[in-house]
């Protein structure tokens, strides 16, 4: 059987173009990661976390730049009980999460999962890489559509790391979801927390009792004095 000509030269565009994208995702930003893999203040089995390395598969490069809609999910850990890996309130922040990428029209580009080796002190376990395993091991959430954000050690934290994210990859909102006890008083520890940082990180929109939204102040991209969550 003959193969045309014309057909021949599309699947080598085809090939070409996806040879282009491959190079171009290796070499995807990465700026918005202030902290990656410098002091192991972010680490999982002993290890620091590579965090541009560990969202390779997330395919940021071939975004469509400002059409993008993601999903937020906090880190929430008890810093009066024994290091565990997952809290049952991000297990339930986890799941409302999955439902609303599957019932949101148009469909989120990603999850972003923020927090950082928090409580207790010294916790071997980081709140973003743990959300991250139950989301892709447990709910079969698919891991090209998650994205780790490691540093975050508050409310004002998630939210401008995640927004550094939003800057970088010209995503024009995100909603921030997660249990109800969390989301009803996060708006509220998130404000007064931007105190301390000396700027607003964004403007925040109530939705619901578990969802609000965010789209980050340039502000943002302003450097903190704490290597652990720079």
């Amino acid at each position: 059987m003959r193969t045309s000509s014309a057909l021949v030269v599309g699947l080598l565009a085809i090939v070409v173009w996806c040879a282009e994208a491959r190079v171009i995702g290796q070499g995807a930003d990465c700026s918005w990661v202030y902290g990656n893999n410098t002091d192991g203040s972010a680490y999982t089995d002993g290890q620091p976390i590579d965090v541009c390395a560990e969202n390779e598969a997330a395919e940021l490069w071939y975004w469509d730049s400002g059409s993008t809609t993601i999903i937020i999910i906090p880190g929430e850990t008890l810093d009066n009980v024994p290091a565990h890996n997952i809290s049952e309130f991000a297990k339930i922040s986890c799941k409302l999460a999955v439902d609303a990428f599957y019932s949101m029209d148009p469909t989120p580009a990603v999850i972003v999962v923020s927090g950082g080796n928090v409580h207790p002190e010294g916790t071997p376990y980081n709140e973003a890489y743990e959300m991250r395993r139950y989301l892709v091991e447990t709910l079969g959430f698919p891991i090209d559509k998650v994205v780790l954000e490691c540093y975050a050690r508050n409310s004002v934290t998630n939210l401008r790391n995640v927004g550094r994210f939003m800057l970088t990859y010209s995503s024009t909102i995100s909603y921030v979801i997660c249990d109800s006890p969390q989301s009803l008083t996060f708006i509220n520890t998130a404000k007064r927390e931007e105190e301390e940082l000396g700027y607003s990180v964004g403007e925040m929109k109530r939705v619901d009792a578990t969802t609000f939204t965010f789209v980050p102040s340039p502000d943002v991209m302003t450097p903190s004095g704490d290597s652990r969550d720079p």
